[in-house]
């Protein structure tokens, strides 16, 4: 699977190393950012875009969520912008 720009794939790191990576980001001038799980990280996505939610607030706009598959593997991709 490869990374585009302003994506973020959650794997082995800590929830708070994502969610420092994203803000990273966004301060940076990023006005999207896509979360990506895949597999057994898909929880840890999901807590990295709470984080994200729980210390930005009405900061983002989620928009879109989305679950499919990708070469064997489940995956499920957060989409938000800056509002």
């Amino acid at each position: 699977m490869d990374k585009k720009p302003n994506e973020v794939l959650v794997s082995m790191k800590n929830v708070e190393d994502y969610v420092l990576e994203i803000i990273t980001m966004l301060n940076q001038g990023a006005e999207e950012v896509e979360i990506k799980g895949v597999g057994r990280d898909i929880g840890k996505a999901v807590d990295v875009y709470n984080m994200i939610l729980d210390k930005l607030g009405n900061g983002i706009k989620l928009d879109s969520v989305s679950i499919g598959s990708e070469s064997r593997d489940k995956k499920i991709i957060f989409h938000f912008t800056k509002s």
